[in-house]
């Protein structure tokens, strides 16, 4: 037993805490002093990464919660999952306000089968199922033995539903996301079931992008930070980088940005990183952003070479869009969230063309995701 082994329990056991460090070392400095030779050990912050790659390379590790402000963690967990070559099942909970007992009942049903074929599962957004599944999380299984291996079982209950014997896999993992938010509100002996750690998209960030996200970040702020400001209205004191990007939040856009464009252009250096992470999203700007733009404090080069390159994006129309973006892509397998001023009565028809057939949703209107599967 080294200190090392022992700050790593500790930090699988009693983490998910925002001063985990601190705790650790008023209340186990002495433990891993101990384990030292009695000499002193410097706590320091074990990588969440790393935390969850050491659980779940444990076959006998309690089932992980990941706690996050952020629906984007629920991406980022898949893909350190599918780095491993697993394959996870996520299941997200419905927010349609008729998807009651049936639903439940469904959703219950697709997490057996992958306990029983031992598939890992993200789940989040499931409150009213979590303590049907107490045993599961407990480990708390029925086993029967032969002479070549062990089997075990299960009980799992949702309302008159029970399956007192459902078939545990040995590689089976459970990972569930918590939004901070909720935590508060959480049931006790619901977080004692679990390792859990606290995460962000910070966490899953090397050396070298939080340098690149650092740079970004210095960019957006020249290009919105304005010199010419008016002393009248506080001009320079109401232009944000939310105005100039549609959808922007200062936790994740960059961040998340500097992580896709990297982990899919891996022969690419810096400046080509940056200046792909400067496209992406200066295609989200806004158009009147862009004029304003002119008189911020980035150098005016630059400043007119991404307004040439905006103008030229095809933000005109809806049609000129499309135009664009089949003439780009294989128009099947694409999906595209488009940021419109328009309603949903806009003449889709036309903007089209012939390019494919089409359904327009209101989705304010549906109440089940039964609908929505029908659609």
């Amino acid at each position: 037993m080294t200190p090392g082994n022992v700050q790593m329990a500790l930090a699988r056991n009693f983490g998910g805490t925002e001063n985990h460090v601190n705790l650790c070392n008023q209340y186990f400095g002495n433990v891993l002093k101990m384990f030292n030779n009695h000499k002193p050990w410097i706590y320091e912050q074990i990588p969440v990464g790393q935390l969850i790659d050491s659980n779940l390379n444990d076959s006998d590790a309690r089932h992980l919660m990941v706690i996050s402000k952020s629906d984007s963690i629920v991406n980022l967990l898949t893909y350190q999952l599918r780095r491993r070559d697993l394959d996870p099942v996520i299941i997200l909970g419905s927010q349609f306000p008729d998807d009651q007992e049936d639903y439940y009942y469904s959703v219950l049903r697709r997490i057996m089968m992958c306990v029983e074929a031992g598939r890992p599962l993200i789940l989040t957004d499931l409150e009213t199922i979590y303590g049907s599944l107490y045993d599961l999380w407990d480990q708390n299984y029925i086993v029967v033995r032969n002479k070549d291996n062990v089997k075990y079982f299960t009980r799992v209950a949702l309302g008159a539903y029970s399956n007192p014997m459902l078939y545990v896999s040995p590689n089976f993992k459970c990972i569930l996301v918590m939004d901070e938010t909720k935590l508060a509100l959480a049931n006790p002996p619901l977080l004692n079931r679990f390792e859990k750690q606290r995460m962000s998209i910070n966490d899953l960030l090397d050396d070298k992008q939080k340098l690149l996200v650092e740079y970004l970040d210095n960019w957006t702020n020249q290009i919105t930070t304005l010199v010419k400001a008016n002393s009248v209205t506080g001009l320079h004191n109401r232009f944000t980088k939310e105005d100039l990007f549609i959808g922007f939040d200062k936790d994740e856009t960059l961040q998340s940005l500097i992580f896709h464009i990297t982990m899919n252009n891996l022969e690419a250096n810096d400046n080509e990183i940056l200046e792909k992470c400067k496209e992406s999203l200066i295609a989200i700007a806004s158009a009147d952003g862009i004029i304003r733009a002119e008189l911020s404090i980035l150098e005016q080069d630059e400043v007119d070479r991404w307004k040439h390159v905006y103008f030229n994006q095809h933000h005109n129309c809806l049609s000129n869009y499309f135009d664009a973006l089949f003439g780009l892509f294989d128009p099947e397998g694409q999906l595209v969230i488009i940021d419109t001023f328009s309603k949903i009565y806009t003449d889709f028809k036309s903007s089209l063309q012939d390019y494919l057939r089409y359904q327009a949703h209101n989705l304010s209107i549906i109440k089940t995701e039964v609908q929505i599967s029908k659609i």
